[in-house]
């Protein structure tokens, strides 16, 4: 007889039963809810791609893994001992657009890099070094003594950390903070100097430890982002610092955005207007042409161009019209230059797009003013600068501007007579001055500079070694709330007309 088969416990078919019942639910909500699974999934594969993110999708297909892109936000990988580090920067697509204007970034680095691939193995700057420049920071002691101008900076995961600590000048500092804070969301890490100085950053030369004559040789190589430089055929051997932005390039933005308002280039008055403050240039242009043409205390017309054009404006005044003012801060100065001893009344600044031909000269440095008239859509001229500007590469004489100084130191004359004759030549080079302006120096563009400036001493600095904020006691995170700038573009007279602040930590 064959054995009984044994009987299932009671509880056996009940499993079944709630299988079944679970398998029919699932299949009935999925098919009545069919957009909810699909958010589900998709949820689900967005998460799996974040920590592949730049790998090929054929990695995933156990095919060899495509190169990772470039992360803005990633230190600079190592480079080869026998060769100087170069900038890894992954730029927006629309920082291509800027090309021309941030070929500058890449030709200042140069010299950076040049200097310390001499001086360490690898070519980078050494963490210990920066560590010492820090330290004697805090102290203010030379060559970071300028408590106005003199700023340490930190990027870190895409924010900005600024000394705040110091006085500084808020109409030059606002601004840039500005910038910076933009920048930085897009820039790699890496910790440098501000210098916004009117004077370039005299202490790094680019001169060799060898020179006894240099009393901070052994500070060269700072790493050290500027709004004044010197032009490099002034000096042996070009500074080592990297121009920037000027500290009042938002003008430009504010210029651009009221272009349509502007009058017509053929309705504005046919003279050349200057007005600037009572300064002279700390290191003169070099002109040629001025060499013989001496200012009412005998020094050459380049020691002091805005003296020269308002001594030439009282026997021209049917051609150019030239305000001065501060003159009350140096009454002394100002009667050696053959000025009076009351300044003229200031000329806001878009009381200058009433004018055809606008007038800029170097102060005690480079005028910062100069791309805000750029974009009021009148023809500028102006002579020979010491000075470089992040821009000055890709501006092109007689298309953007009208140069003078050329021919003789009085040709500022000639040339107002010969737009005069060639007016759609005038209207032309006032418009491509504007584009240009509006185009290459607004925000968007800066903000590319600015990234890819850092970025480029970011790519100099040690490997994984850029410090936290917790290591640098004496920055404070600083963000757009930080700043505040309460300036009227109608007052503006393109000198101290900014009502600016950034709270101190």
């Amino acid at each position: 007889r064959a054995a009984a088969k044994p009987t299932p416990p009671w509880y056996h078919g009940v499993g079944v039963f709630l299988a079944g019942v679970l398998v029919l639910t699932a299949v009935v909500l999925t098919r009545a809810s069919p957009r909810s699974w699909v958010s589900t999934r998709a949820m689900r594969e967005r998460t799996l791609e974040e920590p592949s993110r730049g790998v090929a999708s054929s990695a995933r297909a156990e095919e060899p893994p495509a190169a990772p892109l470039p992360r803005a936000d990633a230190s600079p990988p190592p480079a080869a001992p026998d060769q100087p580090p170069s900038i890894n920067f992954h730029q927006p697509p629309s920082c291509d657009a800027y090309a021309r204007v941030m070929a500058r970034v890449e030709k200042d680095a140069s010299s950076l890099r040049a200097f310390w691939a001499s001086k360490t193995r690898d070519g980078r700057i050494p963490r210990a070094k920066m560590d010492e420049w820090v330290g004697m920071f805090e102290r203010r002691e030379r060559p970071f003594h300028d408590i106005m101008n003199s700023h340490h900076a930190l990027v870190r995961d895409g924010k900005l950390y600024l000394s705040r600590r110091d006085d500084y000048y808020a109409p030059f500092m606002a601004p840039v903070v500005f910038d910076l804070i933009r920048a930085a969301r897009r820039a790699p890490d890496a910790e440098f100097f501000l210098f916004l100085g009117d004077e370039p950053w005299g202490r790094d030369l680019g001169l060799g430890d060898g020179d006894d004559q240099n009393p901070y040789a052994s500070h060269m190589g700072v790493p050290t982002l500027a709004t004044m430089k010197y032009v490099d055929r002034l000096r042996s051997r070009a500074t080592t610092d990297l121009v920037t932005p000027c500290y009042y390039s938002n003008l430009v933005d504010r210029a651009c955005a009221r272009r349509e308002t502007f009058p017509p280039f053929a309705e504005r008055r046919p003279k050349l207007l200057g007005a600037f403050g009572m300064h002279c240039p700390h290191v003169p242009s070099g002109s040629e042409v001025t060499k013989e043409t001496r200012l009412p205390d005998g020094r050459p017309a380049d020691a002091c161009p805005r003296a020269y054009f308002k001594n030439l404006s009282q026997t021209h005044a049917e051609t150019m019209t030239v305000a001065v003012t501060r003159v009350e801060e140096d009454v002394g100065l100002a009667n050696r230059l053959g000025l009076t001893n009351k300044s003229d009344a200031p000329v806001p600044l878009l009381e200058h797009a009433q004018y055809k031909y606008l007038l800029d000269t170097d102060g005690l440095g480079r005028s910062c003013k100069f791309e805000a008239m750029l974009a009021l859509g009148s023809v500028v001229l102006r002579p020979a600068t010491a000075y470089a500007s992040h821009f000055s590469d890709a501006l092109e004489k007689n298309t953007h501007y009208k140069p003078v100084w050329e021919t003789s130191a009085d040709d500022a004359i000639d040339q107002v007579a010969y737009l005069e004759a060639h007016l759609d030549e005038a209207a032309a080079i006032a418009r491509a001055g504007q584009d240009f302006a509006c185009l290459q120096i607004g925000e968007e563009a800066r903000t590319c500079y600015w990234a890819a400036a850092i970025a480029a001493l970011a790519a100099m600095g040690e490997p994984g070694l850029t410090p936290t904020p917790a290591e640098r006691a004496g920055l404070a995170e600083t963000s757009e709330g930080d700043v505040r700038c309460d300036e009227s573009f109608e007052d503006i007279d393109g000198e101290r007309s900014f009502k600016c602040s950034v709270a101190k930590a």
